[in-house]
């Protein structure tokens, strides 16, 4: 697989991982707990596709954006799991809740914006 097929794998497991997400807190919020675990799960691997296809798309073109990129998109997911999970416990209240989404917003904009015009 060339670069360029790799880069779009990868913008379409993002897109993917998102519309996911917010399947899996609408399920959440609904109580709808069998498909919401089933939709977790699902966005569990493609946390995980992601990661391999971002480690492969840095390994073929290292540079200091990229990895800051990396970086940040994993911060990203790992905010998103907090949320999704938080939301199924029912812990996520508050504060809490206002900062995880404050930061999933800022990250989610950062992340677009390095992945489309980079540093």
């Amino acid at each position: 697989m060339n670069y360029s097929a790799m880069l779009h794998t990868h913008s379409l497991m993002w897109f993917v991982m998102l519309v996911l997400f917010f399947v899996a807190l609408v399920l959440l919020k609904n109580n709808r707990p069998k498909g919401a675990k089933i939709v977790q799960m699902s966005l569990r691997l493609f946390y995980i596709l992601v990661l391999v296809t971002g480690g492969t798309l840095l390994f073929w073109n290292f540079y200091l954006g990229t990895a800051i990129k990396g970086i940040l998109a994993i911060f990203l997911i790992f905010t998103m799991e907090k949320i999704s999970t938080g939301t199924k416990k029912g812990t996520l209240q508050g504060t809490q809740k206002t900062i995880f989404w404050v930061q999933f917003v800022i990250l989610v904009i950062v992340v677009v914006y390095l992945g489309f015009v980079g540093l």
